[in-house]
């Protein structure tokens, strides 16, 4: 699987696992990401256009203390698009 080059238009579907909440300040400068808070994590979904706006959200996050714990990324299906993948049965399709 290849990676879009640096400075690449197209954006790719991220989910980042956040160990604690985000409150709504920090979740309101993260403009285009839905967080799902679970209750020791929170989830957030969003599409990302270049790794270096990836690096500028991990890092303000970094910032803020609080520690990315998984990052996926992934195509999703309309079935999907409700569900983060953290709360997704593994069988799911």
């Amino acid at each position: 699987m290849s990676t879009p080059p640096t400075g690449s238009t197209t954006a790719r579907d991220y989910e980042i696992v956040v160990a604690g909440q985000i409150g709504p300040v920090l979740a309101s400068t993260l403009s285009g990401f839905a967080t799902t808070t679970v209750p020791t994590v929170t989830v957030l979904a969003g599409a990302v256009p270049d790794r270096e706006e990836l690096r500028v959200i991990l890092d303000l996050l970094h910032a803020r203390g609080l520690a990315a714990t998984e990052l996926q990324i992934e195509p999703r299906t309309k079935a999907d698009e409700r569900t983060p993948a953290l709360l997704r049965r593994p069988w799911s399709a």
